[in-house]
């Protein structure tokens, strides 16, 4: 089996989601999100500096874009990034990983982690986000949801 490296030079790579033609990835330690067409050029899209994780697309292309440490899904605009919901009035731990449904709904993961060390399950849950932004928590307790896609 032979092996193509079509990019290179990453911190660490998180949600990759295949959109338009290329490949889209968050490096959550850089701080950035990236699209990477099929030529392997790396185009930084966003800059994110509560840490970038799940990406997702709404119905009319835009970008959704998971920051961590400050609970927020973001959306892409032509004139840059803006808060599409807020959700550190839901959930107390970092939001991790996303999907988007073919009705804009987003599934963003939040998991527990405190100092490096595992808190209850009861802080762990995935919170859904309607196209207008309005959220809640549609599951909990759970181990650590995260890989959806």
């Amino acid at each position: 089996m032979m092996t193509t490296v079509l990019a290179e030079g990453f911190a660490f790579l998180e949600g990759p989601r295949w959109h338009d033609n290329a490949l889209w990835l968050s490096d959550m330690l850089a701080g950035r999100v990236y699209r990477i067409g099929m030529s392997g050029t790396a185009e930084v899209v966003a800059h994110v500096p509560h840490r970038p994780s799940g990406l997702g697309f709404l119905p009319d292309g835009k970008l959704l874009i998971v920051s961590m440490r400050d609970r927020r899904l973001l959306r892409r605009e032509a004139d840059g990034l803006v808060c599409h919901a807020d959700l550190s009035h839901l959930v107390t731990s970092e939001l991790n990983d996303m999907v988007v449904d073919a009705q804009g709904r987003a599934y963003v993961g939040a998991f527990s982690f405190e100092d490096g060390t595992r808190k209850a399950f009861d802080d762990s849950c995935v919170v859904l986000v309607h196209p207008d932004g309005q959220s809640q928590i549609v599951a909990k307790g759970l181990a650590f949801p995260n890989g959806t896609g």
